[in-house]
């Protein structure tokens, strides 16, 4: 009976649990390949550990490559709502989408950085900021790889009630960590992040960083001391941009966000 209870309990808990993490001794964590169904929306992760289109690649096109968290992942929206494949249907350029949710800007760098090692080149980078990227940098930055991790990872695809209690200890670890992120200045550490490891990619692209939240309106100061350009898309309240299953932008801010994205590169383009 306290078996069945605690499958039970772990189901409705992970249903909004939209992919599945293992240890990454480099990253922290990747996602596993599989097919995953939230709220009638089945999210598909590749053998290379993305939620990624198939668009045929076009070498006349220019490249628009997107990284960030769940936002970017597109959690709650299907493959042809995404910011990403809406910009293609719109331009016919090339898109890649490397969104991992749970990822800080440190993560998404870190393996921009290893692709581009392996050859990857791209005309446009954009990179979507939400607020508690801060808090997952942190937890990043303080994480040691460690065997013990892949040995918890092997018995949790086995096992719902441990499951269920790392779920548990994930929720009360990301409401400590925001005044964590406060306190240890990892505010400060993803704007670093952001900025240096940008700078250094070795060819010339354009940078776009969107942001998500009312709430990040000191890192928008903040890009604006630095003289880094951004779109604002924090400003739309209710539902024009949540869902109200997930707290994610709906199809209806991707289009938004595409549209933009779309005038934007045009327009630096058109200036080169």
């Amino acid at each position: 009976m306290l078996c069945l209870v605690s499958e039970v309990a772990a189901m409705l808990i992970l249903q909004g649990q939209l992919f599945i993490m293992r240890p990454d001794e480099r990253l922290r964590n990747r996602m596993v390949p599989g097919l995953y169904v939230g709220n009638n929306i089945s999210y598909r992760i590749s053998s290379n550990g993305y939620r990624d289109t198939s668009f045929p690649f076009k070498q006349e096109k220019i490249t628009v490559v997107f990284a960030g968290d769940s936002f970017t992942y597109g959690s709650g929206v299907s493959i042809v709502e995404r910011m990403d494949a809406v910009l293609h249907d719109l331009s016919g350029w090339n898109v890649l989408n490397f969104g991992v949710g749970g990822w800080g800007v440190s993560q998404s760098f870190l393996n921009l950085d290893s692709m581009i090692a392996d050859g990857l080149k791209f005309d446009v980078l954009v990179y979507t900021f939400c607020i508690n990227d801060p808090q997952d940098d942190l937890r990043f930055l303080n994480y040691r790889y460690t065997k013990w991790h892949e040995i918890k990872y092997q018995v949790g695809r086995i096992s719902s009630l441990y499951s269920l209690l790392v779920k548990c200890k994930m929720i009360m670890k990301r409401k400590l960590s925001a005044q964590q992120a406060v306190d240890t200045g990892a505010i400060e550490s993803s704007m670093d992040w952001l900025l240096k490891y940008s700078k250094k990619i070795p060819f010339d692209y354009h940078f776009v960083v969107q942001l998500t939240s009312p709430r990040d309106s000191a890192f928008a100061e903040a890009l604006e001391l630095l003289g880094q350009s951004y779109l604002d898309l924090s400003g739309f309240e209710g539902d024009m941009q949540i869902s109200r299953q997930n707290r994610h932008w709906n199809a209806g801010m991707h289009a938004y966000s595409a549209k933009l994205l779309y005038n934007r590169i045009n327009r630096v383009r058109r200036e080169e």
